[in-house]
């Protein structure tokens, strides 16, 4: 029938060009080619429908400028064959590096997900909301924050802390503005080193929400659950201007970056790695001159070196704007992450906002698992206050 209607409407055209396309033909054949179409969509069917939580994507999988893993015998293994004998010890340009806090938290496993969390140690009620939102302990995801040294008074407190959630991973320099490069340098560290088999590795800061709910269903179904290649995907600034501004906490000297423009970079507080772009940048970072704008170095210049292209998370991160009126926000548009330097109070609105809205396809997180987690965190916070 098809078929018939078809060479039908071809025979119509056709005279239709012979007798120099009159008005009343043309709507003719429109319409005769519209009807072929419904009958044509009534006899293959409508096709599955779209999950509510992939509507409104403007970033399909096929634009992300990195390749999957398919097969899960097929592992990425970091090459440290290349690196020097005393690498381990080495920190940009630091020689007598160590791990003064250490936690095994991937414990031999593989762990689809490692997250990295840079922490100021004074920041105690910050990681505190963190572990009793979306940082609750999920299966497949390990979760630690990454700090430096303090004076001997906090430190104390610092172990005790580490003692009660075991979720810290500190080096031995100050932890201060000027030393971030080496917090986000320990960060590849511990992954190189100390959990090799993560599929993928989340780089964060501890005023940020990370929707874990909708994270893990998205490093399955618009990633690959095996992992992947050539991936940093984070927000991308495109040759952001240099600041020279004296008034600026972010001055740059001209003695330490001569350009008037960065390459293109991110902003540190959501990069997601694959395993083998975060050795590549590792093993360039390794050889560098320190430079204190971790961002600008890390996923600007050395991400440059390297040849490693940028995927956006733009469509991923919930505006300022749809914080401030969650009660209209589109359920049926997903997101990664809220907007950046959030405070306390509003990292624990998204989380009861994602607990009540947010659905995941995969994995059963309830309402009441959290409220029992919550319990037992409330049982030991007071060891650490």
């Amino acid at each position: 029938m098809i078929k018939h209607s078809i060479q039908w409407v071809y025979s119509r055209f056709t005279n239709m060009l012979d007798r120099r396309m009159r008005p009343n033909t043309v709507v003719l054949c429109c319409f005769s080619l519209l009807v072929c179409l419904s009958v044509w969509q009534l006899i293959t069917g409508p096709g599955p429908p779209t999950p509510s939580y992939l509507l409104e994507v403007s970033t399909p999988p096929s634009q992300f400028a990195a390749n999957w893993i398919s097969d899960a015998n097929v592992t990425y293994e970091y090459p440290l064959n290349v690196l020097l004998p005393d690498d381990y010890h080495q920190l940009i340009d630091m020689n007598n590096f160590n791990f003064t806090i250490m936690n095994n938290a991937c414990n031999e496993t593989s762990p689809l997900l490692l997250i990295l969390i840079h922490s100021d140690p004074k920041n105690v009620h910050r990681r505190k909301v963190i572990r009793e939102t979306w940082g609750q302990k999920m299966d497949n995801v390990v979760l630690l924050f990454v700090l430096g040294e303090m004076d001997r008074k906090l430190q104390a407190k610092l172990n005790a802390e580490n003692e009660t959630f075991a979720d810290f991973v500190q080096g031995n320099f100050v932890d201060s503005y000027e030393n971030v490069t080496y917090k986000h340098a320990m960060v590849f560290k511990y992954a190189i080193y100390h959990c090799p088999s993560a599929k993928y590795i989340l780089k964060t800061d501890d005023d940020v929400f990370v929707n874990l709910i909708t994270l893990k269903d998205f490093l399955h179904e618009e990633l690959s659950p095996h992992g992947g290649k050539d991936l940093m995907f984070c927000n991308l600034r495109e040759k952001p201007v240099v600041n020279r501004s004296y008034r600026s906490k972010w001055r740059v000297k001209f003695s330490e970056y001569r350009e008037n423009y960065y390459p293109d970079m991110c902003p540190g507080w959501s990069v997601l790695y694959s395993p083998d772009v975060l050795f590549k940048i590792y093993v360039e970072l390794q050889k560098s001159s320190y430079f204190w704008i971790d961002d600008v170095v890390i996923t600007g210049v050395l991400r440059e070196k390297a040849n490693i292209t940028l995927s956006n998370n733009k469509d991923w991160v919930m505006s300022k704007k749809a914080l401030d009126s969650l009660h209209e926000w589109n359920e049926s548009k997903p997101y990664l992450y809220g907007p950046a330097d959030l405070k306390a109070a509003q990292i624990r609105q998204l989380w009861n906002y994602t607990l009540h809205h947010v659905h995941s396809k995969q994995f059963h997180y309830t309402f009441a698992q959290t409220q029992q987690h919550n319990h037992n965190l409330n049982a030991t916070s007071s060891l650490v206050t």
